[in-house]
């Protein structure tokens, strides 16, 4: 009888403590997001991300505008600190990590002061500092802000521009970009640079933009430090990556002589492609846990 006894009361203790765990799991808010490459022309203006936190509650605090007393972008040292404000927040998804549901929120960052020089952090952080005196402060990836006036007249325009790419484990990764330019004077390329602080850009080389389509067609070309012509002119540009984030988009800077003087053409961010299959390993998020109030 006694051993009957000893049995249940195992049995509900083990029950309490399944009980106890649910319950607690499922007042913890989880949050994570998918870190990316931010990168952007402005003119001297106050930039603007769009920032994806995952977050398995759908009404917490870490969602709500209201409850955000003060947000900063900062590096990992805080040598570089930006004011910014959320302008809004909204669910735009809905994924699964660890088996367990996640709502997507696109927070919108706006920067309080105008950036009048490039702006590089490559390891980049977002502050969020609440209401209740929590904090949530989460590395988003890196940002690459550039100026550049995509609207100044220029000798140099951009025809055509593709990009060669490769897929691994559902991620696309840019190989080398195509471009056909045009001039209606004579004009000497320099460089073409792609502004993003984990791009690497190698030397341009001349090729033939129709027929080079992947690596085999550019492994055999041959580089140089400037192109000079009239009329048209077709490159590839090589990039490697300093960090394994997918970039799909990005500007260009293509510096260029004419004339006898320096100038340059800067392209705004183009979407070389759109993967819908994206995948992210586990391993690679962060998940913060903070209680539910």
């Amino acid at each position: 009888m006694l051993k009957k006894i000893l049995i249940g009361v195992v049995i509900c203790l083990f029950i309490v403590v399944i009980v106890f765990i649910w319950y607690f799991n499922n007042q913890m808010v989880k949050v994570t997001t998918v870190k990316e490459s931010y990168n952007m022309l402005v003119n001297g203006k106050a930039p603007h991300l769009d920032i994806n936190l995952y977050v398995n509650q759908k009404d917490s605090y870490i969602t709500n505008l209201d409850k955000i007393s003060s947000c900063y972008i900062h590096s990992y040292h805080n040598e570089e600190v930006y004011q910014v404000s959320i302008s809004d927040i909204s669910i735009i998804n809905q994924t699964s990590i660890k088996k367990e549901n996640y709502y997507v929120y696109n927070y919108g960052v706006n920067f309080k002061v105008n950036i009048e020089e490039d702006l590089i952090i490559k390891e980049a952080y977002l502050s969020l500092n609440y209401n209740n005196s929590k904090s949530l402060d989460i590395m988003i990836g890196s940002i690459s802000i550039y100026q550049g006036d995509v609207l100044k007249d220029s000798d140099v325009s951009l025809s055509c521009m593709k990009a060669i790419t490769s897929k691994v484990n559902n991620q696309i990764a840019i190989e080398a970009i195509i471009v056909k330019l045009s001039a209606s004077k004579e004009v000497t390329i320099k460089n073409i640079e792609c502004l993003d602080c984990n791009i690497v850009t190698r030397k341009m080389m001349k090729c033939n933009y129709d027929n080079t389509n992947n690596l085999a067609d550019i492994n055999n070309l041959s580089s140089s430090n400037s192109y000079t012509f009239d009329g048209t002119m077709e490159l590839a540009i090589k990039i490697d990556y300093l960090y394994k984030y997918e970039i799909n988009s990005f500007p260009l800077k293509i510096e260029y002589m004419v004339d006898g003087k320096e100038e340059c053409l800067f392209i705004d961010n183009f979407t070389f492609f759109i993967n819908n299959e994206r995948s992210v390993k586990i391993s690679d998020l962060t998940i913060y846990e903070f209680e539910y109030n």
